[in-house]
């Protein structure tokens, strides 16, 4: 006779093999935990800008703290998971010890300071919450840093403007912001080894646009004018193919500007690799008619920093 279906015995089975199912799942659990603690424990080296803000909006919204934000090609070093719904960042634990490594000035500044560099951490603890919380991790040592510069132009208190917090935001960056729209030329290039003297490098003709919320540059490559086509304009050869890409650079897309920090992300590019949607970090500043880019360890120059000098043309 077939066992009825609520005999003890039937129901035992069933209790077990639930029992042996939601501990299998549990030990996975624990396994999966196990490794990302591990991983985030481990000592990762990362390169990119980092920020010691000293407003009052920045202090009350983060403390006092310096934190770093990661160029493009270490991003994928950072032990996180899930990825951030933001751009990724975050502070090191110990601020007495990251302004001491970093050599970041003792004198006060209104808004804080900003370098790049190489560093190495660990312990990385991502923040899970809702909010205005943020990352953390313990700053091992700096394995090479660009001495820090005063941030321009990136804080407005509330006392200033008697305004609430979200008005700060975007008073902090419309004035910025407007400054940067227009038209403007390349009028100094020059790169470098972290920490070290920079080289200027060749400059030829150029245009920047940026509107409102995006931007579109071109430039030409070398010294000289590009070589025109022997031929037919329209036929080119293939030498003349290459020689003509390997003389412009050209891209088109979005920025993000938030303080002293101008993020791009490319919609069109002349090389088809920095369209997939990967975001190029610059430190700006901005005078009434010039502005100064630099970024560290650009795809386009790799372990290097590039620093790009631009002047309005209208």
């Amino acid at each position: 006779m077939k066992d009825d279906v609520t005999s003890p015995s039937r129901l035992s089975r069933s209790a077990q093999l639930n029992r042996m199912m939601r501990l299998r799942l549990l030990l996975a659990a624990l396994g999966l935990l196990s490794l990302a603690s591990l991983a985030a424990s481990d000592p990762v080296e990362l390169s990119g800008r980092y920020e010691y803000r000293t407003d009052a909006e920045s202090l009350n919204i983060i403390g006092d703290a310096v934190c770093f934000f990661p160029d493009p090609a270490s991003i994928s070093k950072v032990p996180r998971s899930p990825p951030p719904k933001r751009t990724l960042w975050f502070c090191f634990s110990a601020t007495p010890h990251a302004l001491a490594a970093l050599a970041i000035p003792a004198t006060p500044s209104r808004c804080g300071y900003t370098g790049a560099g190489r560093v190495i951490v660990r312990n990385y603890k991502p923040y899970l919450g809702e909010g205005d919380g943020h990352d953390v991790a313990d700053l091992v040592r700096v394995i090479s840093s660009v001495p820090a510069t005063a941030l321009v132009a990136a804080c407005t208190s509330a006392q200033e403007n008697n305004i609430g917090t979200a008005p700060i935001a975007e008073a902090k960056l419309t004035p910025v912001r407007a400054g940067l729209r227009g038209v403007w030329k390349v009028t100094g290039l020059s790169s470098r080894a972290p920490g070290g003297e920079w080289a200027a490098l060749p400059v030829n003709g150029s245009l920047y646009i940026f509107t409102e919320k995006h931007y579109s540059y071109m430039f030409a490559t070398g010294i000289g004018p590009r070589r025109l086509f022997s031929g037919d304009p329209n036929k080119p050869s293939d030498v003349e193919k290459i020689g003509a890409y390997d003389s412009f650079v050209a891209a088109s897309g979005t920025y993000l500007l938030s303080g002293s920090t101008l993020t791009l992300t490319a919609l069109l590019h002349k090389n088809p690799n920095e369209m997939t949607g990967d975001k190029l970090m610059y430190t700006i500043e901005l005078g009434d008619n010039s502005l100064q880019m630099t970024i560290v360890n650009p795809p386009f120059s790799p372990g290097r920093e590039r620093r790009t000098v631009l002047t309005r043309v209208e």
